[in-house]
């Protein structure tokens, strides 16, 4: 999808209101966020507020993850072209359709220098809700870094908060075909980079899940989900991340979040959106590049759960445990 095509479509959109999300996801907020400034540590990972409510938010200190972290070095590979203004108030988007297509358009001018005999490094900082079974605290939290083959074809390394390293491998038994579940770069190429046609195929993916029906949520949340999981796991081809970004302002729904921290403590903007399990996503991004810098998610439904994640650092590099 060109520039000047997505440039038409988002100019196409109508300044209507946006959905008003649950109270509860704006209490989450804030009450996560009185825990944080109070306990100074990694806790139940919160999902934001809305625009309605950034105030209120902003004054409770509310924040997607804990502060004070230094932000990681965004590679100069995928850096975005800076936007227009300041990031203030005054130059924020109107709506969640309006930053996600300047986020399309960012996504669309990266230029990533690229080899399939390469791999893509990635540092995360991360914490998952988990039962107090394994863990007391309710929560396991850290950093690890990974290397993905871009082409799929090679065995990558992955390196856990408690510095033991594993194998971490392509396709094989007990482990799914590259797909949108399960993305290389490489895969990630193949892909239409029409937005009406990408939405249609990752609905078709939703429909196609063997998930029991009362652990459904609505076919939108789905989708929504879907293309999160591939923002979280895999560096985006650029005219493929536009695309992504484009479908995923089809979605009825989605709601903007003009202030939220992440996980690592940088500021940004957001984009949200609710399931009727109570179940929701988040992805930030930098308020002037708009580069992805990570996300939350919460589980509803019969087995709550959730977690935080911030992408400190994704960059190409041309061997296993080669950092950049």
């Amino acid at each position: 999808m060109s520039e000047t095509q997505l440039r038409e479509m988002f100019s196409r959109h109508a300044d209507t209101p946006e959905p008003p999300l649950p109270p509860r996801f704006v209490a989450d907020t804030v009450d996560a966020g009185h825990r944080r400034v109070r306990q100074r540590r990694a806790a139940r990972a919160a999902t934001g507020g809305v625009a309605a409510v950034a105030a209120l938010a902003v004054a409770a200190t509310a924040v997607l993850g804990p502060g004070g972290s230094t932000p990681g070095r965004v590679p100069d590979a995928i850096e975005a072209p800076r936007a227009t203004g300041s990031g203030s108030a005054t130059d924020a988007p109107a709506d969640a359709v309006a930053l996600l297509g300047r986020i399309a358009l960012a996504s669309a001018q990266r230029r990533i220098d690229i080899r399939d005999d390469q791999f893509i490094y990635e540092k995360r900082q991360f914490a998952t809700q988990v039962s107090v079974q394994v863990n007391p605290a309710g929560e396991v939290a850290g950093t690890s870094e990974a290397w993905t083959s871009v082409d799929g074809s090679k065995t990558g390394w992955h390196i856990m908060p408690d510095k033991r390293g594993q194998l971490y491998s392509g396709p094989h038994p007990g482990r799914p075909e590259w797909g949108l579940s399960n993305p290389s770069y490489k895969y990630l190429t193949s892909l239409t980079t029409d937005p009406d046609t990408l939405l249609a195929q990752i609905r078709a993916s939703v429909d196609a899940r063997p998930t029991k029906p009362d652990q459904r949520s609505d076919r939108d949340q789905e989708a929504f989900d879907v293309i999160g999981h591939v923002l979280n796991w895999s560096m985006l081809p650029p005219q493929l991340g536009a695309a992504l970004y484009a479908a995923a302002a089809k979605i009825p729904g989605v709601t903007m979040i003009p202030l939220v921290t992440d996980l690592a403590g940088r500021p940004g903007i957001a984009v949200a959106r609710t399931g009727p399990l109570d179940d929701s996503s988040t992805w930030i991004f930098d308020r002037n590049t708009y580069e992805f810098l990570g996300g939350n998610t919460r589980r509803g439904g019969k087995e709550p759960g959730g977690g935080s994640y911030a992408i400190l650092t994704r960059a190409v590099v041309d061997d296993v445990q080669q950092r950049p």
